[in-house]
């Protein structure tokens, strides 16, 4: 696999990427809504649990900001808001990145569309930051993606620092 130069753009649905760069996920998590989400994110209604803790805070001792999500009855998964999707084609890998904690299980990874295919990597939480990476590839059939993090019932899981980025099968 190799990386494209950021000279083919890849436009969908309004969103601009450039391949191999970087996806803006807001994935700093800097800035919060009244509804107590993080601006960008929204929840998977499918996959939520209706007992959910969710708080963004500052990580003491560094200007980054922390988002915890904490289940107790159902599995929760918080995506980048529509309608910002990527564009992908059969072959590609997004890779999400992320420093992680707590405890109990959490992941990350995509939805890719048409169809809604779920393509997520878990983790196991620990009470040290760990960094994890989801590399997913992408199979025929879908041409657009979006970013998804979760956390599992029962779990209490802190995310840091996400990115995320599309690399271009080499062709």
């Amino acid at each position: 696999m190799q990386r494209v130069l950021a000279t083919a753009a890849v436009f969908s649905l309004g969103s601009l990427a450039f391949a191999g760069d970087a996806l803006d996920i807001k994935g700093g998590f800097a800035a919060v809504l009244k509804s107590g989400l993080p601006e960008g994110w929204t929840p998977n209604d499918g996959i939520w649990d209706a007992s959910v803790q969710i708080s963004v805070t500052n990580n003491p001792g560094t200007e980054k900001y922390v988002l915890q999500m904490t289940s107790k009855t159902n599995a929760m998964h918080l995506r980048t808001s529509p309608p910002k999707m990527w564009a992908v084609d059969a072959g590609d890998t997004c890779i999400v990145r992320a420093m992680v904690k707590g405890q109990g299980a959490g992941g990350s990874g995509i939805y890719a569309y048409p169809g809604k295919l779920f393509m997520i990597k878990s983790f196991t939480a620990t009470s040290e930051w760990k960094e994890f990476a989801a590399n997913v590839k992408i199979p025929s059939g879908y041409s657009n993606v979006v970013v998804v993090i979760t956390a599992s019932r029962g779990a209490s899981v802190s995310f840091m620092d996400v990115t995320a980025e599309i690399v271009k099968a080499a062709k």
